[in-house]
């Protein structure tokens, strides 16, 4: 909310009482300890103390400043190249030690300014408590082990009865080191003020979902649903009591954050379920705002940030690019090591040249769409012949008569099926094969035939990541171990339906449509069955097709026989022919 200068008295940051006026800072300070210095290389040019246990210098982005002075700034910086150092003036004189910040004066200094923003803060979490006390069926503070969240925290611990609220910490299982450390000492401060700590976890490992889904990417970002929101949303479902519940988060998200974020208001819905509002105490705050009062309150600081890290998140994420990609990996190289491993065994298949997977993974893989360049198969193929859809799928890994159930009430026992569709009878019919089933349907209805796709893809992917199950505000969807029930109750609001292509996982995993493509010969058009034999007899690695009569002078054979194997693998419900 206030203004602020970097003090050379302190070597730290002061208030000011020029009053923003309500515009968010963009100025977000932050301090710069021994251990990020040291990570930079600056230990060989400047005197300090490396064990020095406070801040050294502050930092706005990438430019540091020592006593006020702009004395530094990096430049660059990825997961594979270290950061550009320029400095434009030596802190001190003579080689004399860096002296670190002085925070009993810095605090003292800004003590009247804190002291005022933290009494609005405080009054704000109180008269929420009161508005939306008929509202909610439980309040709760979010929780990362970031900087942010200890200070709403606190705050909140001051302005309410501490049996009034929880503290739900959503552990992904990808955290730094350093945040578990910080989470542990949080926990132990909320067990002995009588306050619920609460943790929610995915029921599987990060590793395990990385195989199944494939890395995240920008545009792919599964795992925030998998491994954060779904358990989130079923252990507060849990607490409450209640499948439909509504609570109440205090979060400490600020507009100075980012440019979405600049736009929130202080009270709002849950945009990732519809049961959640979320107050934001500390909107208008700055990140300098933060620290003071950090260090006014003797709160405990996640060694993260000590290291360089700007946020306490994810070790590896799509999201943390350049230079905040290349501290976390200079923070936690064994723990990011084995996230990129993964990458490289993600796409190495598919990118046999040394060159290409070089350049993966030093940041392409972070802008896949789809799931072209994985070697995972959706096992579910679907196709318009005429008026009528055809769909495959391959070794399902739950039931379709499950899902099914989540848009309509089947009327028939067999095939063909009949299922009642919001009033109206829909019919489709499906034949099990070798490997799975094959269904079909004439139907025209839109949204019927998108639902039925989804079901299907479901039954082909689903590994029980809960994600839809969070999106029943009914609780009508359970897991046991990987397989699906859906309650007789299911109202069939396709709620559960809400992730793109209706399954969270085939989203990141499928190919995508295969557009026009030619012949690597001879350029002539190439049909969606002979790309499926090209992989079948070549590798389902590769992506230069050849057309049926380039194909058979290939293997020396005639075309017939081709058609034949096509044909075969059709019939055995390969899921790459139509």
């Amino acid at each position: 909310m206030y203004d602020f200068d970097f003090d050379p008295e302190t070597n730290g940051v002061e208030l000011s009482w020029r009053d923003t006026g309500g515009e968010i800072p963009r100025r977000e300070a932050r301090p710069v300890y021994a251990e990020e210095l040291n990570t930079l290389g600056m230990g060989r040019r400047w005197r300090y103390d490396a064990a020095c246990p406070a801040p050294l210098m502050w930092a706005i982005n990438s430019v540091y400043y020592y006593r006020g002075r702009k004395v530094m700034k990096t430049t660059g910086g990825t997961c594979a190249t270290s950061p550009e150092i320029t400095v434009f003036e030596e802190p001190e004189i003579d080689g004399r030690p860096l002296m670190p910040c002085d925070i009993p004066l810095m605090c003292a200094k800004n003590r009247e300014l804190l002291d005022r923003l933290t009494a609005q803060s405080v009054k704000f979490i109180q008269d929420v408590r009161i508005e939306y006390a008929d509202k909610c069926d439980l309040f709760y503070v979010s929780f990362s082990g970031g900087k942010d969240s200890i200070v709403m925290l606190d705050l909140v611990s001051q302005a309410l009865p501490h049996t009034d609220f929880r503290v739900v910490f959503g552990d992904t299982g990808m955290e730094f080191p350093d945040t578990y450390q910080c989470v542990k000492e949080i926990k132990e401060r909320c067990k002995a003020a009588g306050i619920e700590f609460l943790t929610a976890k995915a029921p599987f490992s990060p590793s395990d979902s990385w195989r199944e889904f494939g890395p995240p990417a920008d545009v792919l970002r599964w795992c925030c649903s998998v491994h954060k929101t779904a358990p989130q949303i079923q252990l507060l479902r849990d607490a409450a009591g209640k499948a439909d519940f509504t609570v109440l988060a205090f979060t400490g998200v600020r507009h100075a954050e980012s440019a979405r974020r600049s736009h929130y208001e202080p009270v709002a819905k849950g945009m990732k379920h519809k049961g959640q509002y979320n107050a934001y105490p500390i909107i208008d705050w700055s990140s300098a705002e933060v620290w003071l009062y950090i260090y006014t309150h003797n709160l405990p600081v996640n060694a993260g940030y000590r290291k360089g890290n700007r946020r306490a998140g994810c070790l590896v994420c799509p999201k943390a690019g350049g230079i905040n990609e290349w501290f976390r990996i200079a923070s936690y190289p064994e723990e990011t090591g084995e996230y990129y491993q993964m990458i490289r065994e993600a796409y190495e298949p598919k990118h046999t040249e040394p060159r290409d997977l070089r350049a993966y993974l030093e940041g392409n893989w972070t802008a896949r769409r789809n799931g072209a360049d994985l070697m995972i198969e959706t096992g579910y193929h679907d196709y318009q012949q005429g008026a009528e859809w055809h769909i495959t799928v391959s070794n399902p890994h739950t039931d379709w008569r499950e899902w099914i159930k989540t848009i309509g009430v089947l009327q028939t026992a067999s095939s063909p099926y009949t299922l009642l569709f919001r009033g109206k009878e829909r019919v489709f019919t499906l034949e099990e094969t070798k490997q799975g089933f094959k269904a079909s349907t004439a139907e025209t209805d839109r949204k019927f035939i998108k639902l039925l796709k989804e079901c299907f893809r479901r039954s082909a992917c689903c590994i029980a990541c809960q994600e839809c199950a969070a999106d029943c505000s009914y609780g009508c969807i359970t897991f046991t171990g990987r397989a699906v029930h859906i309650s007789d109750k299911c109202r069939h609001c396709a709620e559960c339906h809400k992730s793109l292509d209706g399954c969270l996982r085939y989203h990141s995993i499928a190919a995508g449509r295969v557009r026009e493509t030619k012949c690597c010969r001879c350029d002539k058009p190439v049909s969606v069955n002979v790309i499926g034999l090209n992989k079948r007899l070549l590798g389902r690695h590769i992506s230069r097709f050849m057309c049926l009569d380039c194909l058979a002078a290939f293997f020396h054979t005639d075309r017939g026989s081709l058609e034949a194997k096509i044909d075969a693998f059709r019939d055995d419900g390969c899921p790459l022919f139509e």
